[in-house]
């Protein structure tokens, strides 16, 4: 069989893998915005608890080692949300987020990409500009309600959500070239930005707050 070729079987399989980066993506990006009670809500239920769980464990089953046994880690650490009998309420992380992350871009702890980095006049405006055509390129624009910066923390991670959530939909119709596209930009979007200051960024809130 020509190794281009997928059976249903395979296609189903990277569907769910998409569909569970996805939902991952989602409960990060929605951690990272200031806490409020509906988003509490959707975070902490059982079932979705149950759901991001599970969808750690499929992607550890994909994954090959030492990979996969980070993965087992998330998923015993979102499982450990429904066991918290003490579970901090909304004003309680409210608190803990405007410790963290504070009122402005120049927080203790700078949510936002371009704050890491080397600080030079124009790396700003272009990191910011090829943020805005990565979103642009798949009809995306900020909500301008939100006040917000395109480079947060929370807006890049549901960017790669809106992505994975679309290589599903492809994979379920079949579309191989929105398949390849959606991939393209994500690993390309992971390269240039998330993981080029995520390490920074965790290790600044770990030593910020361990907790």
């Amino acid at each position: 069989m020509n190794a281009t070729l997928q059976t249903p079987a395979d296609s189903k399989r990277e569907r769910d893998v998409a569909l569970c980066r996805s939902l991952i993506y989602e409960a990060l990006s929605l951690g990272f915005r200031p806490p409020a009670a509906r988003t509490l809500d959707r975070l902490a239920a059982p079932d979705s608890v149950a759901a991001l769980a599970e969808a750690a464990e499929y992607l550890a089953g994909e994954t090959p080692r030492p990979v996969a046994d980070r993965r087992n880690g998330l998923a015993l650490r979102v499982r450990a949300l429904a066991r918290a009998a003490d579970a901090p309420n909304v004003e309680t992380l409210a608190r803990s987020h405007l410790r963290l992350f504070g009122h402005t871009v120049h927080g203790p702890v700078p949510a936002y990409e371009t704050e890491y980095g080397e600080d030079t006049l124009f790396q700003k405006p272009q990191e910011l500009s090829d943020i805005a055509g990565f979103f642009a390129a798949f009809g995306l624009v900020l909500d301008p309600h939100k006040h917000e910066r395109i480079d947060h923390m929370s807006c890049e991670l549901e960017f790669l959500a809106f992505l994975s959530r679309k290589e599903a939909h492809a994979l379920e119709t079949g579309d191989a070239e929105m398949r390849e596209e959606t991939r393209r930009a994500a690993r390309l979007f992971l390269r240039d930005h998330l993981a080029h200051f995520v390490p920074s960024f965790a290790r600044r809130v770990s030593a910020a707050d361990p907790s």
